[in-house]
């Protein structure tokens, strides 16, 4: 695996939490980069900061994934999802519909995964993820059992890293909108056509928050979307 070296004192950011290493704060040459190829990155004094992918052409070089002393290994991202899995139950227990996988939070930098019921869709907005597509699908049906597994790698943003935009079905079958429901209300979601993966299942909590101002009156949300 090929090592890139920071400038020094570019390490600070990093070391506060910050997962990923813009391009001006590596040392080494990277241009000739197999986009998408994992890489480790050191301080200037050689202190190891962790794994990640590389894109040469993006100003966001490299989004780490593994932490030092981790190997991006099947292994580690399989650990790595059964633990975004725990602990989604642990903060919506017992819901049917929520965010699984929130990219570098849950040590997959550039995936969100969300379930819908027995559905679940992701989207892979990097090349480094689009590299990972196959093996994260495999792990998606192994770990959940889905009875569809629908992608929707059609958000703009993929253009910038140069993928194509695409969406459908990657396993089993869907057949129009999904009834699901969340906190007590019931939703029709289109992960086909929808908004992102259908809707806006990071918004859960800001509308549980809304409650407490909502109780008894009539309310205009302009921005609720499909209802939320």
């Amino acid at each position: 695996m090929k090592t890139l070296t920071l400038h020094l004192g570019r390490e600070r950011r990093i070391l506060q939490g910050h997962r990923w290493v813009f391009s001006n704060e590596i040392a080494d040459p990277i241009h000739d980069l197999e986009p998408g190829s994992w890489v480790e990155v050191l301080t200037a004094k050689g202190l190891s900061l962790g794994t990640g992918y590389i894109n040469p052409a993006s100003l966001i070089a490299v989004r780490l994934a593994c932490p030092a002393g981790k190997k991006p290994d099947e292994k580690f991202f399989r650990q790595a999802m059964l633990d975004a899995a725990s602990f989604r139950q642990s903060l919506y227990p017992g819901a049917e519909s929520c965010r699984l996988v929130f990219g570098e939070s849950d040590q997959f930098p550039g995936l969100v995964v969300d379930r819908y019921g027995d559905v679940l869709v992701y989207q892979a907005g990097t090349v480094g993820m689009a590299a990972m597509e196959e093996s994260v699908r495999q792990l998606l049906i192994e770990l959940f059992q889905p009875s569809a597994l629908v992608f929707r790698n059609d958000s703009l943003s993929r253009t910038l890293e140069g993928l194509p935009l695409e969406k459908g079905v990657a396993y089993g079958s869907v057949s129009g909108d999904i009834l699901v429901r969340i906190d007590g209300i019931r939703y029709m979601v289109d992960v086909l056509n929808g908004q992102k993966t259908g809707m806006y299942l990071d918004q859960r909590d800001n509308r549980n928050a809304a409650r407490q101002w909502m109780e008894g009156k009539r309310v205009l949300d302009l921005f609720c979307y499909n209802g939320a």
